[in-house]
């Protein structure tokens, strides 16, 4: 009996021990599944846990906020309640057919219904869960209405500026038409006057020169105008692998009787001989880059420049450095690169040259900068975005 008892006894503690090991189990899994609501309720998204016959099963506060029905509204409801079959078929293929569809797809984005039949915009993403207690779908909403709206203004800003942009083209060709007309007169009628030997009065002969000069830069301007109104459409530019030091060649070749007498000395460090652009916006860069080089070179010493070129981050760079008179960028930043502006008086030109090549780089994605300071010369370089 004794040896009954102990045994008795120890399966009673034994008992005993396991009882008090799934009690604790037990609460252990009440207070995991509370943290699971409170996570769930707590999610900064919409969350609603459906059935696989559709019915609603549970729900967080921001679903409540998002369609303005209560959870006991929507408990155990069809979820047809907030998304209808004919908006949200996918959602129906699951439920009725299966169809896993839904769950391979990133995020839907639909316009919902509340409770007041007012609409907003959502995202909706499905994963499916499968346990003990059955198959489930845990639905992941968020209300997109802000940046819906956002993307409806800058598409309605962005046809706006479409149709900004072919008033300004149109406006373009009737202006540089309608100058060009009265300057071709004018200029007919300035050759008659040269040509009249009775003219002799050194005003009148010196008013003559003024006119001609006037209507020689007006025709310029009227050249610049439509250049830089083809600029503004480069939808058909053909880009291609260019030969670097072939393009500085037919540059220098251009540019060697101002090399001569201005006894230049130009260098290039070439690291990158390639580069993706148009042939012709590419040579018309680089001459205008040397051009100004020499332009506004210093007065007391021999132009020194130097090219190079080489490769940062998506683009091939060339710089152009100089010993001219440089640019204080304090005060002239903005005249650089701006349209018919220009950061030295006293020196020929329309300003046009830098504002283009702004404009071409810009176009196909790259860029300009420059680096100077007055009286010790000027760098730029220009960033050709790869293709």
């Amino acid at each position: 009996f004794a040896v009954l008892s102990n045994s008795f006894n120890k399966m009673s503690e034994a008992l005993n021990n396991s009882f008090k090991m799934i009690e604790e189990y037990s609460l252990e899994i009440e207070r995991r599944k509370n943290n699971l609501i409170k996570i769930f309720n707590s999610a900064p998204n919409g969350m609603l846990l459906i059935t696989d016959k559709g019915k609603i099963n549970l729900v967080n506060s921001k679903i409540e906020e998002y369609f303005g029905f209560t959870e006991e509204e929507l408990d155990n409801q069809s979820c047809e309640i907030i998304f209808p079959p004919i908006q949200f078929p996918l959602l129906k293929d699951y439920i009725e057919l299966g169809d896993p569809k839904i769950l391979n797809t990133k995020s839907i984005e639909k316009i919902a219904i509340r409770k007041n039949n007012s609409m907003f915009n959502l995202s909706l993403e499905a994963v499916e869960i499968v346990n003990t207690e059955g198959t489930f779908l845990l639905l992941s909403v968020i209300d997109i209405t802000e940046r819906k709206n956002k993307e409806a203004l800058i598409q309605s800003q962005m046809q706006e500026l479409k149709k900004i942009n072919a008033d300004l083209e149109q406006f373009s060709y009737v202006a540089t038409h309608d100058i060009k007309v009265p300057l071709s007169n004018i200029e007919s009628f300035l050759s008659l006057l040269k040509m009249d030997s009775d003219i002799k009065k050194a005003r009148s002969l010196d008013a003559i020169q003024w006119i001609d000069k006037s209507v020689i830069q007006g025709s310029r301007t009227v050249q610049d105008l439509v250049m830089v109104t083809r600029m503004r459409n480069e939808n058909d530019i053909v880009y291609e692998k260019l030969n670097l030091r072939e393009i500085l060649e037919e540059v220098l070749n251009e540019l060697h009787s101002e090399i001569i007498n201005t006894e230049a000395e130009i260098r290039s460090e070439l690291i990158v001989d390639h580069l993706f652009y148009n042939r012709i916006k590419a040579k018309s860069i680089l001459l205008n880059l040397l051009s100004n080089a020499l332009k506004y070179r210093s007065k007391t010493e021999n132009p020194q420049i130097i090219l190079k070129s080489k490769e940062f981050e998506n683009f091939t760079c060339i710089s152009v450095k100089d010993n001219g008179i440089g640019i204080n960028l304090d005060r002239d930043h903005d005249k650089v690169f701006g349209l018919f502006k220009r950061a030295h008086r006293g020196y020929e030109g329309s300003g046009l040259g830098l504002y283009l090549t702004k404009m071409s780089l810009e176009n196909s994605g790259g860029k300009i900068k420059v680096e100077s300071e007055e009286g010790k010369g000027s760098t730029f370089t220009i960033y050709f975005h790869k293709k």
